[in-house]
């Protein structure tokens, strides 16, 4: 997950090679793929990857829904509806 609202994606494992495109979103989820020394190699949900210092990410989860969901409060038949979660919105998980 980004810890910055502006991290810099670049093309290889350096300060030295050209940055690829920025996020502008905190929290985004992205996926670790490859590391090389104080970089990792990132793929985000729309398939788009780059290297990023470790020092722009962190290690909490959040995700984001591909389609519109009920969140519940228990995994029960009759447990009661906390939310509707519209799809695209970015969730963050404070506890597992």
């Amino acid at each position: 997950m980004l810890k910055n609202d502006k991290v810099n994606v670049r093309y290889g494992p350096s300060f030295d090679y050209p940055i690829k495109y920025i996020y502008k979103k905190i929290n985004l989820p992205i996926k670790v793929i490859d590391k090389k020394e104080n970089f990792r190699r990132i793929i985000d949900n729309k398939k788009n990857g780059g290297w990023i210092h470790i020092s722009q990410l962190k290690q909490s989860k959040s995700f984001i829904t591909v389609s519109n969901k009920i969140l519940f409060k228990k995994p029960t038949k009759f447990s009661k509806p906390l939310a509707k979660i519209e799809a695209g919105r970015l969730l963050l998980v404070k506890k597992m």
